[in-house]
């Protein structure tokens, strides 16, 4: 895939994007030996109900189920979302099954940035794609604030 024109002006600008796409299944109780073998992958992370997570150390209030592909500066992002997409597409039905027995089945973009200039192109073929699944997506941005 070619990348989008909104990789190369940031790459351009030594504007460094990176992040990752997350397939996030979430509830009060999940049993995550049944989903990784359900959909046949390995989660990159989970987390357990009241377990201590994150720099503030607080209780999960939930648990939850993650697989990830990261990228880095250079790579484009839409690629990465196709990559995932392409993934769970030849798992949808198990997917749409996760949907209706737990809380929360989404796709998380983290993208992080030095600079508060960014920009994101989708394409139609990836909402396609998000609507097959019965799934949506939640972007979380977080930018450190160098930009002049």
């Amino acid at each position: 895939m070619q990348k989008s024109l909104k990789t190369l002006w940031a790459n351009d600008r030594g504007i460094n994007l990176k992040g990752e796409f997350s397939f996030v299944t979430v509830d009060d109780s999940i049993n995550f030996d049944e989903m990784s073998k359900d959909i046949n992958l390995v989660p990159s992370r989970v987390i357990r109900k009241g377990e201590m997570v994150g720099y503030t150390k607080q209780k999960a209030p939930f648990d939850v189920w993650s697989f990830s592909i990261k990228f880095d500066k250079g790579e484009d992002i839409s690629s990465t979302l196709e990559q995932l997409l392409q993934l769970l597409i030849s798992r949808s039905e198990a997917i749409k099954a996760l949907s209706k027995q737990y809380k929360q089945v989404r796709i998380d973009l983290y993208l992080r940035s030095e600079y508060g200039q960014l920009g994101i192109e989708f394409t139609k073929e990836s909402f396609d794609k998000l609507a097959q699944l019965g799934i949506g997506m939640d972007i979380h941005i977080l930018s450190f604030g160098k930009a002049d």
